[in-house]
C-alpha cells in the first residue's frame, strides 16, 4: 500500500502524524553542482527535527551521501554509523587530471533507541557460534586475552556470515533524476531496518523505485517529491 504526495518535503512532513513512521530511507540531492533542478540541497535544520517527530521511538533513518555533501549533512546530526558503497562505475571525469575518480558513496544510519535490525547474512555456509564457558573466579587472563580457567564451547550457530559496512552493488541505469540504487541495494536496507507491515517514508520519491520495492516486500510506503515531472500514479 503506497501513498504518493507531490509537494515540498519541508512542508509535507509537517502534515505527517507523530510516531507513525518506522523507517526513513532517502537518497537526497547532494547539491553536487549538476545544475539539475532536482539536485538542490534540502534544509536539514528544518527536516531533522521533523524526521525525529514522525518516527516511532525506535525508528531508524538511512540517508545516502557523498563528499562534499557529507560535511553539510553531519553538521546537523551525527550518525550512529555508516556504510560505504562501492559502485561499479566512476564519476568526476572532468577533474580526472587533478584528482582520483569517485567510486564510493556513504549511507548514514541514525536512531535514538535501538530499533529493527535484521542482518542480511552473506553466503550459505553454516557458522558455529563460539562462546566462553566460565570456569571460576580464580582464573587468569593469558596473552590472547582468554581466561585460562575458562573454556570455549561451540553451540548452535547460523547460516552465512554477518554483513559488514562495506557494500558492493551495481548502479541502476536509465531511470534519470540521479537515481543510482539498484533493486538489490534498496531491498537490503528495507529488509535490514524494517519488518513486514512497517511504514517507510522516502522524502525524495524520484520515480517510485523505493515504493515498488516496498510493495513487493509488504511494507507501507509514503513517497514525497517536488519534481514537476513527478507522477504519483
Amino acid at each position: 500500500m503506497g501513498e504518493y504526495i507531490k509537494g515540498d518535503i519541508h512542508e509535507v512532513i509537517k502534515t505527517i502524524d507523530s510516531n507513525t513512521i518506522d523507517f526513513i530511507y532517502t537518497d537526497p540531492p547532494f547539491n553536487s553542482q549538476t545544475k539539475a533542478t532536482w539536485d538542490s540541497s534540502l534544509k536539514w535544520d528544518i527536516l531533522f527535527p521533523e524526521m525525529w517527530r514522525v518516527l516511532k521511538p525506535t525508528g531508524i533513518i538511512a540517508l545516502h551521501s557523498a563528499i562534499p555533501f557529507t560535511y553539510d549533512l553531519i553538521k546537523y546530526e551525527k550518525p550512529k554509523y555508516n556504510y560505504s558503497w562501492k559502485k561499479n562505475n566512476s564519476t568526476g571525469f572532468f577533474s580526472a587530471k587533478y584528482q582520483p575518480l569517485r567510486t564510493m558513496e556513504e549511507i548514514f544510519i541514525y536512531y535514538k533507541k535501538t530499533g529493527t535490525y535484521n542482518p542480511q547474512m552473506i553466503g550459505e555456509q553454516f557458522v558455529k557460534k563460539r562462546n566462553v564457558k566460565y570456569g571460576g573466579q580464580n582464573g587468569y587472563w593469558g596473552e590472547a586475552g582468554v581466561n585460562k580457567d575458562n573454556e570455549y564451547v561451540e553451540e548452535e550457530g547460523h547460516k552465512g556470515k554477518f554483513p559488514t559496512t562495506f557494500l558492493e552493488y551495481p548502479i541502476r541505469k536509465g531511470k534519470g533524476n540521479g537515481i543510482t540504487r539498484c533493486d538489490e541495494m534498496i531491498d537490503y536496507f528495507i529488509k535490514t531496518y524494517s519488518n513486514e507491515g512497517d511504514t517507510i517514508l522516502d522524502m525524495t520519491h524520484h520515480n517510485n523505485i523505493v515504493g515498488d520495492r516496498c510493495a513487493l516486500l509488504n511494507r507501507k510506503y509514503i513517497g514525497v517529491d517536488i519534481d514537476p515531472e513527478f507522477n504519483p500514479t
